[in-house]
């Protein structure tokens, strides 16, 4: 669980009440408001999010992952073959869920960086939040006097 982002959601709630509610609508809008605004004042509002681990390939034993898929022929299935199946087990996945009535997305490499990052470090994730981009955290971290490039990889 989360901590909300309770004004974002109510600065979002308000542009929608300015451009389509009216009358009554609008009435109960912002009541809706004052609500939320008395909730988020009074105690602290959490969000959950659950998720939903969608594996490559199916079959006991094998190995897990990109490295473990399996053709029919015993021989290892193609990346290109890999997100193939994978993107086509996640959007069955979200119709089943949007049947039931939930939305779901899939993660891109951001968004997993940051679930494992909470999940390793949950205090620290709350406070330093990680990088824009990912490959920032491969560059080189040592030079040497000169200038010159050492391959120490920053961790």
């Amino acid at each position: 669980m989360t901590s909300v982002d309770v004004a974002r959601y109510l600065e979002d709630l308000m542009v929608r009440t300015r451009e389509h509610a009216s009358g009554p609508l609008a009435t109960l809008a912002a009541d809706h408001l004052a609500h939320v605004r008395r909730l988020a004042r009074d105690r602290a509002l959490l969000e959950r999010k659950f998720y939903v681990v969608v594996p490559a390939q199916s079959g006991l034993g094998r190995k897990s992952g990109l490295g473990g898929l399996l053709n029919r022929r015993g021989s290892e299935m193609g990346e290109e073959a890999a997100r193939s199946q994978l993107a086509q087990r996640c959007d069955e996945v979200a119709r089943g869920l949007a049947r039931c009535g939930l939305a779901a997305h899939r993660l891109d490499t951001a968004e997993l960086a940051e679930l494992y990052y909470a999940c390793w470090s949950p205090e620290l994730s709350r406070v330093q939040r990680l990088r824009g981009r990912l490959s920032e955290y491969t560059g080189l971290a040592v030079t040497r006097a000169g200038g010159e490039r050492r391959k120490a990889w920053a961790s």
